[in-house]
């Protein structure tokens, strides 16, 4: 049994991607299931869409706060400060939107490829003590955050229970 992590065997990782799998907490049992093209696609969306949201928040609130600020401390030219904070703000909120429509194109090229060789939408996975379980018998076993409930908990799980110790 073959398992692939980013298209890569397990011991063929890079150190970067090594790294990124110590990332996440280390649990005794880790449960998921792989999941439909849509339903993954649509968790992706969601987990972007929410990221942009809260990086734009941030940085909409520093701009007008800066602009108003500067108003605020200039009375004379201050009066300009404010639309143009408005308008740096539009301009970041059309940028994120943009980006988002952009990352959502490239996910949907790429679709295809996320489920290249994993099992059926809806097949447990779960990572134990004994191992990496799988509901589908298969001979290689393709392992892909995007494309599992608690995809990455299982991936970076499944990776430090098969890694050589070092």
């Amino acid at each position: 049994m073959r398992i692939l992590i980013d298209g890569k065997p397990v011991d063929a990782l890079t150190a970067k991607q090594e790294r990124a799998l110590r990332l996440s907490r280390t649990e005794a049992v880790v449960q998921g299931s792989v999941l439909a093209a849509s339903d993954a696609t649509n968790a992706y969306i969601t987990q972007t869409r929410r990221l942009y949201i809260i990086l734009g928040s941030i940085a909409m609130v520093l701009i007008l706060g800066i602009s108003l600020a500067g108003a605020i401390s200039d009375p004379i030219d201050g009066w300009l400060m404010v639309p143009a904070g408005i308008v740096v703000a539009g301009a970041l909120a059309l940028f994120l939107h943009l980006l988002l429509r952009h990352r959502i194109r490239a996910w949907n090229r790429a679709l295809g490829h996320h489920g290249e060789g994993m099992a059926p939408a809806g097949t447990a996975v779960a990572v134990d003590a004994k191992g990496l379980s799988l509901a589908a018998a298969t001979r290689v076993i393709v392992l892909d955050k995007a494309m599992m409930q608690n995809g990455p908990l299982l991936v970076d799980n499944a990776w430090r229970l098969m890694r050589a110790p070092s």
